[in-house]
């Protein structure tokens, strides 16, 4: 199956993005760091269940949601642990804390095992809201591909003050010594890296989604808009998905 075609769209969609959302989808397919396929492909249903999930509604109506007692509609055979991780992160995660993090991490899931699940939930949902944006439907899922996780950890990840290890460009390993495009990078995209294909899946999408990191600081036209525009837009974006970063 051909993923991305945009057969049902009223308006014309740019080839670098529908590229980009074909890599995605064989990125979410394959063997991960700590996932294999199944599992990636299951978290992603994962991500589209907490869109209608009565217990996660019913939280966000909350003062506190851990006042709030019940149970996720699934639509996986995940744990139940992996299931809350993706409905809280997709459904509340303006009011995620240190300790309901404390709480799952590392006595339920390791950090790296967790920060693949904010990955797969980052990156799956942002092609899903381009979707929606455009008018078209969500993309069937990919069918997954069998193996096993590398289950590789970065030797340079330490930690920098966030919740999780992060590698710093400095101590990134041959492998990943491109990940960062050769500079510093800002906390935004060091913070996935404990795994470090979800960050370049990340970069990715943001160079068809936004811009390509090299254009950060040449405040140039991009594409069919001027940086000033992007910014809004962006800006615009972040304040309503309560993007507090």
């Amino acid at each position: 199956m051909k993923h991305f075609t945009y057969t049902d769209s009223a308006i014309p969609i740019r080839d670098d993005l529908q590229a980009a959302n074909r890599r995605q989808w064989e990125r979410l397919a394959h063997p991960g760091s700590w996932w294999d396929g199944v599992d990636r492909v299951a978290i992603a249903r994962e991500i589209r269940a907490a869109e209608d999930c009565a217990f996660c509604a019913e939280r966000k109506q909350a003062l506190s949601a851990a006042s709030i007692e019940g149970a996720h509609d699934c639509d996986s055979e995940l744990p139940e642990t992996v299931v809350e991780v993706v409905h809280k992160l997709v459904t509340d995660n303006a009011r995620l804390s240190k300790a309901w993090f404390d709480d799952i991490v590392p006595s339920q899931l390791s950090d790296a095992a967790y920060a693949e699940i904010v990955g797969i939930v980052v990156n799956t949902f942002s092609v899903d809201e381009l979707q929606r944006g455009m008018g078209v439907a969500v993309e069937p899922l990919p069918q997954p591909v069998k193996g096993e996780p590398s289950q590789r950890r970065p030797l340079g990840a330490k930690d920098h003050g966030s919740w999780l290890p992060t590698v710093a460009a400095e101590d990134l390993d041959s492998q990943d010594a491109d990940l960062y495009g050769g500079a510093a990078a800002a906390n935004v995209i060091a913070a996935m890296s404990l795994v470090p294909g979800e960050v370049r899946g990340l970069l990715d999408l943001g160079d068809a989604y936004y811009m390509p990191m090299g254009a950060m600081n040449t405040f140039e036209q991009v594409r069919s808009l001027t940086r000033s525009q992007v910014e809004l837009v962006a800006a615009r974006t972040s304040a309503l998905n309560e993007c507090f970063y």
